[in-house]
């Protein structure tokens, strides 16, 4: 929405949503339906924390009316998302969490290193506080949703140009090694530092 009247980077849907999963050979259906939809979902969480991470250090400050006028409607609709996305994931991952054993990402701690780090600074003070908002919520998703993958389906994706992975990738296997992976999964239960809880 910004892109075209502010100097924001613009990042490619593709190079975020690597669904290549689906591929790999002596996987069940189920198994693939759950690894592509865990390659989309980790992969609109990382999109959505790296425009967020570029929207905050941006320049959006402008006195042309018409750029006052697209930053004040996107402050609108990130305020409204916001409202209604928030609460409605967190009480689905509370129960999802609780069903998995899963852990909660401690948004306390989120919040303060956010602060700390003079996160969106830059900005006015609504703004600078939706942004915070949204970072929040989105790091709080991708924690959840690295715990699902890394339990789930920890099977890297196929290299390609331009492809962004997730930092907790580096713990998956290569597809070529299905069985270790089974094996991790049965005695550990995930690939992940963040262990089930029961």
């Amino acid at each position: 929405m910004l892109t075209p009247f502010f100097s924001v980077k613009r990042f490619r849907i593709r190079d975020y949503l690597l669904l290549d999963r689906g591929t790999i050979s002596r996987m069940c259906i189920f198994d693939r339906i759950n690894c592509e939809f865990c390659g989309y979902a980790n992969g609109t969480a990382k999109l959505w924390n790296d425009e967020l991470d570029e929207l905050s250090k941006s320049e959006l400050k402008s006195r042309n009316i018409f750029a006052k006028l697209i930053i004040a409607l996107y402050t609108g609709c990130l305020a409204i998302f916001l409202f209604f996305q928030f609460f409605l994931s967190k009480v689905l991952f509370f129960f999802i969490a609780s069903f998995l054993g899963l852990q909660f990402a401690d948004t306390k701690v989120l919040r303060k290193d956010l602060h700390t780090s003079g996160y969106a600074a830059s900005h006015g003070w609504l703004l600078r506080n939706l942004l915070r908002a949204s970072k929040l919520y989105a790091l709080s998703l991708a924690i959840n949703l690295e715990q699902i993958e890394s339990a789930w389906c920890p099977l890297t994706h196929l290299k390609r140009q331009g492809a962004v992975v997730s930092e907790h990738h580096k713990n998956f296997y290569d597809r070529d090694h299905l069985e270790d992976c089974l094996a991790t999964l049965a005695k550990e239960g995930t690939v992940s530092p963040r262990k089930p809880r029961y």
